[in-house]
């Protein structure tokens, strides 16, 4: 973050802009007088001496505000309206084409519109804080380690997503981590009451715990979730081929494709089109890609700025969470593991 940015984010504080604009003129006054031959007794005991000091300083402040608030934010707001009659004019020219399409569409579009507007992504150093805000919004009250049950878990899940999409609609804020496995999670979708798709995961919540820090960048949602059948779409999974994979990895996955309501392969989700009673049906973009754990699994969900989206955290923490799943005694030892770490370990560390 550079001098001007670090100088924006100070003066978008409506208190410290307006502090910093009146105390410019007051010290500018002050020193004017205290050059001057006034007659100090008589003076600061004459009512108008004040007023009219703290009226000049009023209209002083006022001014400064305005003409740093140009300096500091006006090559901002230049781009901002600009994005904003560029917004105008794509919205009219929709209009213009389809006046006769459904209301209903216009509205939704003109709300996705005015949400763009409203939210301001937050970049990926800031998501430890989006990550913190959301945790209170959905855990209020938790300090700590406090653990949910699988109904509770599912629930509290979909609420932190709500929570983080309102404040973020199209970042990546928040991280799925295990080990050295890592990828982002978007939203949320509730399945069944101890089922839930995190992004394209689907996962039978058994708990999670939720670890609230008093240093914001160390909050974290542990998760455990429970083996599910395969699909039956691939005859090469079998008890075998789960235990050694298992062995290997530490969990299964099972990778397929949603379609029309029917489960198709990964295969076909690749190709753009599947077969249905003989049939060739083409997708056209419409089938969804799923994540199927046929073991028994645990992860975090963490900032993208968290400490533990680190190569010293991955090299760490592959035979902590492995060893999690057997007993809650290593459980705790992966938390006092991941509880060690420090800002310094940020990969977007902002220490100065």
């Amino acid at each position: 973050m550079n001098i001007h940015q670090k100088m924006r984010k100070i003066w978008k504080d409506p208190v410290i802009s307006k502090l910093i604009s009146m105390s410019i003129p007051a010290a500018f006054g002050t020193l004017i007088l205290l050059l001057s031959n006034l007659n100090w007794c008589d003076t600061v005991r004459n009512p108008w001496f004040w007023i009219i000091g703290l009226v000049s300083i009023f209209a002083g402040g006022f001014i400064v505000y305005y003409i740093l608030n140009y300096i500091i934010l006006g090559e901002e707001e230049n781009t901002e309206n600009a994005k904003e009659n560029n917004i105008l004019t794509e919205e009219i020219e929709e209009e213009t084409v389809s006046i006769d399409s459904n209301s209903e569409s216009l509205k939704e579009e003109v709300s996705l519109v005015n949400e763009e507007e409203i939210h301001i992504p937050y970049n990926w150093i800031d998501s430890d804080i989006l990550f913190a805000k959301c945790i209170a919004q959905t855990f209020p009250g938790d300090r700590d380690i406090v653990w949910y049950d699988s109904f509770d878990s599912v629930r509290r899940l979909n609420l932190f997503f709500e929570n983080l999409r309102r404040e973020e609609p199209y970042g990546d804020a928040v991280w799925w981590i295990r080990g050295s496995q890592a990828f982002s999670v978007k939203n949320a979708e509730i399945l069944d009451v101890d089922k839930i798709f995190l992004g394209n995961d689907r996962f039978k919540i058994s708990r999670i715990a939720v670890f609230v820090s008093p240093s914001y960048y160390k909050h974290f949602i542990y998760i455990e979730a429970d083996a599910e059948p395969p699909t039956g779409l691939y005859s090469e999974i079998t008890d075998s081929y789960l235990e050694a994979m298992k062995s290997s990895r530490g969990y299964l996955t099972e990778e397929y494709g949603e379609f029309n309501g029917k489960l198709i392969s990964r295969q076909e989700y690749d190709d753009g089109a599947s077969v249905h009673d003989g049939n060739v049906i083409q997708h056209n973009r419409q089938a969804i890609l799923r994540v199927r754990y046929l073991t028994k699994v645990n992860f975090i969900l963490t900032p993208k700025n968290s400490p533990y989206n680190s190569r010293k955290f991955e090299m760490g923490s592959v035979e902590l969470f492995n060893d999690a799943l057997l007993s809650e005694e290593n459980i705790y030892k992966l938390f006092e593991f991941m509880n060690s770490f420090q800002k310094i370990d940020m990969p977007g560390n902002r220490c100065m």
